[in-house]
């Protein structure tokens, strides 16, 4: 290889580097935003709201969230348990045994959030499509750099052999 072709070995072999680090990165990004946006995603699917009882209320230590478990029935009879986190900072005064609005999806009625849970979920959904999106690019430019590097690998091995 000559000199310019090992410059530009060693250059994509640095973009494969960040690009593969990058993946790893925004991967993590990605699962700390996958739970919130698929509940969020298969809420809005097919959407449908009832009125739950709150058995238990839970604060964080530090402070930051409450964690409400409910029980509500679905429109077709079926009870079900649910939990949500809500930042304490937005929380209306909550207590148990009093209501509380839940939003779930008819499809799958597991997936289901206190109303106010619901709304604070929807940034988690832009930040994993976002995530999914920069794993795809980086992706490909890892790809792209090795089939670049595939090709100077064989003009090189292809010039030495009609050199010898």
């Amino acid at each position: 290889m000559d000199q310019a072709q090992q410059a530009q070995h060693d250059s994509l072999t640095t973009g494969k580097m960040l690009s593969a680090l990058f993946c790893i990165i925004i991967g993590i990004v990605m699962l700390m935003s996958k739970d919130e946006a698929i509940s969020y995603l298969a809420i809005e699917s097919n959407f449908e709201s009832a009125v739950g009882k709150i058995g238990r209320l839970d604060s964080h230590k530090h402070g930051v969230d409450i964690r409400i478990s409910y029980i509500f029935e679905t429109t077709s009879g079926d009870e079900i348990k649910g939990e949500s986190k809500i930042l304490k900072n937005s929380a209306k005064s909550y207590s148990q045994g009093k209501g509380v609005n839940i939003v779930y999806s008819k499809w799958f009625p597991t997936f289901n959030e206190e109303i106010t849970a619901h709304g604070q979920n929807q940034g988690n959904v832009y930040i994993f499509l976002f995530s999914l999106l920069g794993i795809i690019i980086s992706g490909i430019h890892f790809i792209k750099c090795s089939l670049i590097q595939l090709k100077i690998k064989q003009k090189s091995d292809l010039r030495q052999y009609q050199n010898s």
